[in-house]
């Protein structure tokens, strides 16, 4: 037999070419579908899992320590001569009245709005007062309003839990924990403040 006898046919793709194409087309399109189902079904476990969260029972106030405020003395500011800038700085340091800083307690913030949802983000909990204060306290150097609430749990523990802020609606909360969760690599959550 000779190579004359069976000529080859270079028009048709070989049958192995063809079977990797269709190996590689059967686990592209199954990769896009698994990938598409888990992104939807993981989204809803999440939206499930932050509904179920336990909410807080009761907010503690902290008590700060409050300086007195002193008034400055009066600075005498000498003229020079009467020209119009030392006309107007003069007269701005003249009217500004001091402004007294008033502090607003947890409970009378809350009591505001008892009929519309408050969120906070929860930055942790813990089961001694001591290490709440002292996490508390660290987030509040870094520039957080913080709060410590109680709270109980089914085996009548208390449960001491830092939060931070306010808000009326969930999606800018959510925003605050993630931006937390990135930027103070802590894991933070979105619940209720007045429950």
């Amino acid at each position: 037999m000779n190579n004359a006898d069976f000529p080859i046919h270079r028009d048709r793709p070989s049958p192995q070419l063809f079977g990797k194409k269709f190996i590689i087309v059967v686990v592209v399109v199954f990769s896009a579908l698994s990938f598409t189902l888990g992104y939807f079904v993981g989204k809803s476990n999440i939206e499930k899992k932050l509904e179920n969260l336990p909410q807080a029972a009761e907010i503690t106030p902290i008590p700060q320590k409050q300086e007195p405020v002193m008034p400055s003395p009066p600075q005498n500011i000498p003229v020079a001569e009467n020209t119009s800038q030392n006309r107007e700085t003069a007269k701005e340091t003249a009217e500004k009245p001091e402004v007294k800083e008033i502090p607003v307690s947890p409970q009378a913030a809350s009591s505001k709005g008892q009929g519309e949802p408050v969120y906070a983000v929860q930055l942790g909990a813990f089961k001694s007062s001591t290490e709440a204060e002292t996490f508390r306290k660290k987030h509040a150097e870094k520039g957080l309003k913080t709060y410590i609430t109680t709270f109980t749990n089914k085996k009548k523990e208390k449960i001491y839990k830092v939060s931070t802020g306010e808000f009326k609606d969930r999606k800018k909360a959510e925003i605050m924990s993630l931006k937390l969760n990135k930027t103070g690599k802590l894991k933070t959550f979105v619940t209720l403040k007045n429950k």
